[in-house]
C-alpha cells in the first residue's frame, strides 16, 4: 500500500510525500527495496535517499538506546521486581519486590531478635528457664538464614527472569502517519 501510495504521491509531484510513504514501508520492512527494472529511475533514486535516511536514524535511535542503557544504574537490578517494574511488568515486579521485601525485612528482623535472645540466654541464670532462652534464641539464629536463603532465592529468580523472560519493550515512533495517505476521487462526466 505505501509502495503504491509514494508512487501516486510521486506522480502528483510531491516527492516529500512519497518519501513518507517510502518511510513507512521501510519501517514494516527494512530490507524492503524497488524492483530496478519496471521501477522508474527517479523514483528509484529518491527511494534509496530515503532509505539511507532511513538506515541512519534507524542506527541513531539505537545509539541512542544503547546510551541511555549503558548510563543508567544497575541499582534497579539489586533490588528484586524493581527492574521488571520498570520494564513494564508490573505484576511481576510487583510480586518479586514484595517477595525480596518480606525476605530483607525477615532477615533484618531475625538478626536483631538473635542477638536480643542470645544477650538474655546468657544473661540467664535460673536453670528451669536456660533452657526455654536458648530454644528462643536459636529459633531466631535459624530463622535469618531461612530468611538470607530466601531473599537471594528471589533475588536470583528476578535475574533469571530479567534474562530470559522479561525484555524490555523497544518503541520506534514511525515518523509519517496515516492521516498523510492519498485519497482517491471518483468523478463521472454524463454528457448529452
Amino acid at each position: 500500500i505505501y509502495k503504491y501510495a509514494a508512487f501516486i504521491a510521486f506522480q502528483k509531484g510531491n516527492s516529500t510525500l512519497a518519501a513518507n510513504h517510502f518511510w513507512n514501508a521501510l519501517d514494516i520492512d527494512p530490507t524492503y527495496s524497488l524492483d530496478p527494472v519496471t521501477t522508474s529511475p527517479k523514483l528509484l533514486s529518491l527511494f534509496r535517499k530515503t532509505k539511507i535516511d532511513f538506515l541512519q536514524d534507524m542506527n541513531r535511535r539505537l545509539s541512542a538506546l544503547q546510551q541511555r542503557q549503558e548510563r543508567n544504574i544497575p541499582w534497579p537490578r539489586l533490588i528484586p521486581g524493581l527492574e521488571q517494574w520498570q520494564r513494564g511488568y508490573r505484576v511481576k515486579g510487583g510480586i518479586m519486590a514484595g517477595a525480596g521485601l518480606v525476605a530483607a525485612g525477615g532477615t533484618i528482623y531475625s538478626i536483631i531478635m538473635a542477638k536480643r535472645k542470645k544477650d538474655a540466654y546468657l544473661a540467664e541464670h535460673e536453670p528451669q528457664t536456660i533452657e526455654q532462652k536458648y530454644d528462643e534464641y536459636n529459633t531466631f539464629y535459624k530463622s535469618q538464614f531461612y530468611f538470607a536463603y530466601s531473599f537471594i532465592a528471589v533475588w536470583a529468580f528476578s535475574q533469571i527472569d530479567l534474562t530470559l523472560w522479561s525484555r524490555p519493550h523497544v518503541l520506534i515512533q514511525p515518523s509519517a502517519s496515516l492521516s498523510d495517505l492519498p485519497s482517491l476521487s471518483v468523478s463521472l462526466q454524463f454528457r448529452l
